[in-house]
């Protein structure tokens, strides 16, 4: 829409585009989508990325603040990547078809800059009934739950969800409830009943010591269903531990970080309402997946409470 705009214009339309939503008390900025400027100095900006400006300088003039950012282009990319955006960008929107562990861990880990630390909030990855890597796996459920719970895990505050229907493809309406969509509505309300925002990813590894896999240290394009590492969040005072397992094995825990008295329970990410199976963990600390969940995947999550 801003093809032909100056960024007078696009800052005209920005006030006027927050004066309109002022009165909602939940709602983000965001511009952008698959963008990738044309510009011999990023730092610099394109005539694009000044005409975006005008209008967050025009939503800013009409007195809102609410957090803002900026989707990059794909394959793997965040917000503060881009020198132009990066002091702009209040919450880093992660974008990724790689395991998202690995995008959003770069997103938490960024050197403290002026306005850090700030969210790395995984934001858009594969779609449900699309795969945007050529010759691999369709998506599943399996890969839209290793999306979510890998970012929940190191240190996304929220995930978002995407389907092929975007396109409004026919019969649309009845795929409004998946069992995707169900899957991920439960596993929502389940991180909503702790204090997640307390939640520290196990960036060390100080936590989960053994069985962890191997953890993805570039950029090279994986698909996510070829990736099985496993990654751990937990509270500082350690009431809270969780620790996501793609696939079947046995994993071996630090002792001295699991409270007296705490409780290991197995939650289904399939089925993350239903009740937790008890989890077996031995003197020297190792856990062994349950087997097969409700989807007939293998992937679990663990839970340690005090």
């Amino acid at each position: 829409m801003f093809a032909s705009a100056t960024a007078e214009q696009a800052a005209v339309h920005g006030r006027m585009f927050a004066q309109r939503y002022a009165r909602f008390p939940n709602i983000v900025w965001m511009t952008g989508g698959d963008y990738s400027p044309e510009t011999d100095d990023p730092a610099a900006g394109s005539d694009s990325d000044h005409v975006l400006r005008g209008m967050l300088e025009g939503i800013r003039a009409a007195g809102s603040d609410r957090p803002f950012s900026i989707q990059l282009g794909p394959q793997k990319s965040l917000s503060t990547d881009n020198p132009f955006w990066e002091p702009l960008a209040d919450w880093n929107f992660v974008y990724t078809y790689l395991p998202t562990y690995k995008a959003v861990l770069d997103g938490y880990q960024r050197p403290a800059g002026a306005r850090d630390p700030r969210p790395a909030v995984f934001s858009e990855g594969n779609y449900e009934g699309e795969n945007n890597q050529p010759d691999t796996a369709p998506t599943t459920d399996e890969t839209l739950r290793r999306q979510a719970l890998w970012a929940l895990t190191s240190g996304s505050p929220g995930e978002f969800r995407g389907s092929d229907d975007w396109e409004f493809r026919d019969g649309w309406e009845s795929r409004l409830d998946t069992p995707a969509v169900t899957q991920l509505e439960a596993i929502r309300d389940l991180w909503a009943s702790w204090a997640w925002w307390q939640l520290v990813p196990d960036v060390d590894e100080p936590f989960v010591l053994d069985g962890r896999g191997t953890r993805s240290t570039d950029d090279e394009m994986v698909d996510v269903l070829d990736d099985d590492y496993v990654t751990a969040a937990r509270t500082p005072d350690g009431s809270l531990a969780v620790v996501y397992v793609p696939t079947q094995r046995t994993i071996r825990l630090e002792r001295a970080l699991i409270p007296p008295g705490a409780t290991l329970g197995w939650i289904d990410p399939a089925d993350a309402a239903a009740p937790s199976l008890p989890a077996e963990i031995d003197r020297d600390g190792n856990v062994a997946t349950p087997g097969t969940n409700v989807d007939g995947d293998r992937d679990w999550l663990l839970v340690v409470e005090a």
